[in-house]
């Protein structure tokens, strides 16, 4: 065999080498992809939890929530700023998974849900205009408030 020879084989076994690392690579990152999509839907799903224990642990929170909801009463100042805080923390969670459908790391029939909620919130008066206030989303501010073009 001359060296030319043994020059092509060697060349042809590195081109080898390359494919076979690429593909390993490309698997890698896509494991590593999943591991991360995965990681952050559990993250969303247990700060939705705590969320939601909150109200279930604050019986004051629970029943000033109530009252915005089913309108029984003028909220005090300091109530509705406990119902402002809620509501926008409920907003942040609601596009967090909005953006993480957008993504497709979740299902968009979630968030999908969780906005129609959301503007069937806002025919509340006090609620939408707290949401008038604190939506600066475009998208999302389109959906549940009907404002521009969806």
């Amino acid at each position: 065999m001359n060296w030319e020879a043994l020059g092509a084989i060697a060349e042809l076994l590195g081109a080898v080498a390359v494919i076979v690392t690429l593909l390993y690579l490309s698997l890698q990152i896509r494991q590593a992809s999943r591991a991360t999509d995965a990681n952050t839907e559990l993250s969303f799903t247990a700060m939705y939890g705590s969320f939601n224990s909150r109200l279930s642990a604050n019986p004051d929170l629970a029943r000033v929530v109530v009252c915005a909801m089913e309108q029984q009463r003028q909220l005090e100042d300091f109530e509705i700023m406990q119902f402002r805080s809620w509501l926008t923390e409920y907003v942040g969670l609601i596009y967090a998974e909005w953006t993480l459908s957008q993504k497709g790391i979740s299902e968009p029939e979630y968030a999908q849900h969780n906005l129609r909620t959301l503007k069937d919130m806002a025919e509340i008066p006090m609620v939408r205009r707290i949401l008038d206030e604190i939506l600066n989303v475009k998208e999302i501010r389109n959906i549940v408030l009907g404002e521009g073009d969806t």
